[in-house]
């Protein structure tokens, strides 16, 4: 073993913000807006070598807002009777996915993946913290240089297992390009405090995914199982998860062809099934990166958390977006983004100031947004 240690820290990120002009289910706006392209991140990481191949790790992310909130804004006001703003509608492990105020990782300064870990290219890796999902590679994969965000199909046709806290890792050596990773979520089942002061719970969740890298050659395979905490209400404790996907990514050089895979379904009285297909290509031409994607949801079943509504139909997404690169770190993009929503998926949306009663004529989102995009 080394008597001198060599220890490392860096940080980088990006920043991605710019214009969009957007009609959602009939409501028109145009803002200055951020992450279209990609997610606004600073990643602090840190490396020492132990010796004998073996290191000790860590990574620490923040994924800042540059956009006005609830206190830099001198124009602004605020909806006081709404709460909560649904997503896309979507059902995970029995409940209609919301968001609020309040970070869903609210332990950490800003969301993202965070973890210390030890690992070598002999033994593997083994993390723990709030860590990515082998799902979300699997998704990025097929998406290539859309990422997660507008028009990649994650937020509009994906599952969205993004990452866990009080989670887990181990990835394995490679053999040959191939590597195995598995991840637990130990959930969280407990509530404290009064009906105004609580701990959110999370579900438990175990993964496994097979990642193979050879060549031109990116495939990635993934089960993933998740389980809702026993203190939930009856209707919604104990709902198990599954979620397979799979997706493929060729490099031809002239152009990068991938293609995606998922399926997802629970045990609710009133069960969710999603099946979900994506296809996706990339042509580089000097500076310019060309990236063209369209995929389609359908939805067979799709239970309510607080009903027994059953909802059918397909959730589609096509998008196209245009990048150049003005240096190695810094590149312009526009991009065009059509969404069309199951009627399920209009639930508690807010359009001009209100949330809607009824299900608008219109189920599409059309997004036209240009920005720029600097790595450092």
């Amino acid at each position: 073993m080394s008597a001198f240690a060599q220890s490392t820290v860096t940080l980088s990120g990006l920043v991605d913000t710019g214009y969009a002009i957007q009609k959602t289910y009939g409501d028109n706006t145009s803002s200055v807006q951020q992450n279209y392209s990609k997610t606004s991140t600073f990643k602090f990481a840190g490396t020492e070598d132990l010796g004998g191949g073996l290191n000790a790790n860590f990574q620490f992310e923040v994924q800042p807002s540059y956009m006005a909130g609830n206190g830099n804004s001198t124009n602004a006001t605020v909806n006081s009777s709404v709460t909560t703003v649904a997503t896309t509608g979507t059902i995970t492990n029995g409940v209609a996915q919301t968001t609020n105020q309040a970070s869903a990782q609210s332990g950490l300064v800003g969301k993202g993946q965070s973890w210390a870990g030890i690992g070598s290219a002999t033994a593997g890796g083994l993390r723990f913290g709030t860590i990515n999902t082998a799902t979300l590679g699997a998704h990025s994969n097929a998406a290539q240089a859309l990422g997660t965000n507008v028009g990649s199909g994650y937020k509009e046709i994906g599952s969205e297992y993004t990452r866990y806290e009080n989670s887990f890792q181990y990835t394995s050596p490679s053999i040959n390009g191939l590597t195995a990773v598995f991840q637990r979520g130990t959930g969280m089942d407990q509530v404290y405090g009064s009906t105004t002061t609580i701990s959110l719970r999370r579900p438990e969740m175990n993964e496994l995914g097979l990642n193979y890298d050879q060549g031109p050659i990116t495939l990635r395979a993934v089960s993933l199982k998740s389980k809702t905490s026993p203190n939930e209400t009856t209707a919604t404790a104990n709902i198990t998860t599954r979620v397979t996907t799979m997706s493929a990514k060729y490099d031809a050089g002239m152009v990068r062809l991938a293609a995606f895979s998922q399926n997802l379904s629970d045990d609710l009285a009133v069960a969710t099934k999603y099946k979900t297909s994506m296809y996706s290509f990339e042509v580089p031409m000097g500076a310019y990166t060309f990236t063209a994607l369209t995929g389609v949801q359908k939805v067979t079943g799709q239970g309510a958390a607080t009903s027994t509504t059953l909802t059918t139909g397909d959730n589609k997404v096509t998008t196209f977006q245009a990048k150049y690169d003005l240096s190695k770190r810094t590149y312009v993009y526009v991009m065009n983004v059509n969404r069309t929503m199951n009627a399920n998926n209009w639930a508690k949306v807010i359009a001009n100031g209100a949330i809607l009663t009824a299900a608008p004529t219109d189920l599409t989102v059309k997004t036209t947004a240009m920005g720029l995009v600097h790595n450092f």
